[in-house]
């Protein structure tokens, strides 16, 4: 079961415009999926339950409290008996989110200008917060923007971020980003179009960070719903 160890954000709903997760969100509203969804071929290893991991929402590290190197040691969770790499620094959880919240704020900010960008030049700054399959997925949302014409809100309530499993270099780790539900709303990009909107039910999505020394900052690298949203966990399988 998906441990909800980090810190709660209020019951208060919380609005994000369309970005990579409301993009896996909107899809399974839309064919009614809600309880499964295929995994990738890279199945992430299966990890146990373990301790707190940030202030999802706080406010962002300051760039000089961003750590530069870190160390990772495997624990072996003692009721389960599964390996889990955790972080000697609790700064990098926090950076880890800070990046993924980041990456979601510029697409909210940026969407609309994007879509009157080139595909590549468009895919060209995408590349700044996205990487792997999950920049290819985010240049195919801004395609469907293009086409269509809409983009659209999401209200999501009781959102809990969660980070876990470090690997060994300390380089990759799963990020955990579940709600209780929430609304999408659909808006025209010129706003000819009256909004519209569809009710969204409790989920959660996996996503795997990688990071960019480079950067020096996380990014998206790829996706994917639980088979079963009552039983997933971040880094977890099915």
């Amino acid at each position: 079961m998906f441990m909800r160890r980090g810190q709660q954000t209020p019951t208060a709903r919380r609005v994000w415009r369309l970005w990579g997760l409301v993009g896996v969100l909107l899809i399974l509203s839309i064919v009614g999926l809600t309880a499964s969804f295929l995994a990738q071929p890279d199945e992430p290893p299966a990890l146990a339950p373990g301790p707190p991991t940030g202030t999802p929402h706080g406010t962002p590290l300051a760039a000089s409290e961003r750590p530069v190197t870190w160390t990772v040691r495997l624990i072996t969770h003692p009721a389960t008996g599964q390996p889990e790499g955790v972080a000697d620094d609790p700064r990098v959880y926090r950076m880890v989110q800070d990046d993924y919240l980041a990456g979601g704020e510029w697409f909210l900010t940026q969407a609309v200008t994007l879509t009157q960008l080139s595909a590549a030049a468009s895919t060209s700054q995408l590349e700044t917060y996205f990487t792997g399959p999950r920049l290819h997925e985010m240049a195919g949302l801004l395609a469907h923007f293009r086409d269509q014409g809409r983009a659209y809100t999401v209200t999501l309530a009781a959102r809990q971020i969660e980070v876990r499993n470090f690997a060994a270099d300390g380089q990759r780790v799963y990020l955990g980003d579940s709600w209780t539900g929430g609304t999408v709303t659909w808006y025209a990009l010129g706003g000819q179009v009256a909004p519209t909107e569809q009710p969204l039910p409790a989920g959660m999505i996996i996503v795997t960070m990688l990071y960019d020394p480079a950067q020096g900052r996380w990014r998206e690298a790829a996706a994917r719903v639980p088979a079963s949203q009552a039983t997933g966990t971040p880094g977890g399988t099915r």
